[in-house]
């Protein structure tokens, strides 16, 4: 099994789409949403396989989706980052090219405190 990680950034994305998802559907739609990031999350962690690079949308990254998101990853070793998350609407490849030099320094950040 690998250690899965997330990020702030990712952290904050999920606060902001279950705070949405509350806003438009209700707090039993939005906690059932959020479950299925947990869910996903926990399958992940215990089959990273299942994470795959789209070359259209990123080289680097790897995508898992949940319902109307992308979760995005990056791969240390044996460690898997969660980024961020992101709808299915957004321009994926040009946010992630905007957000990369972040990211890249999030992981690090987070890499290098593990050690």
């Amino acid at each position: 099994m690998v250690e899965l990680h997330l990020a702030k950034r990712a952290l904050e994305d999920i606060k902001i789409i279950h705070q949405y998802s509350i806003d438009e559907w209700g707090n039993k739609i939005a906690d059932d949403y959020i479950k299925g990031f947990e869910f996903a999350l926990k399958n992940i962690e215990s089959n990273p396989k299942l994470l795959r690079i789209n070359s259209q949308i990123s080289k680097r990254f790897r995508l898992y989706r949940v319902n109307k998101h992308f979760l995005i990853f990056e791969s240390i070793g044996e460690r898997i980052f969660l980024l961020t998350v992101r709808h299915v609407s957004m321009d994926l490849l040009n946010k992630l090219k905007e957000l990369e030099p972040f990211l890249e320094q999030e992981v690090q950040y987070m890499y290098d405190r593990l050690k």
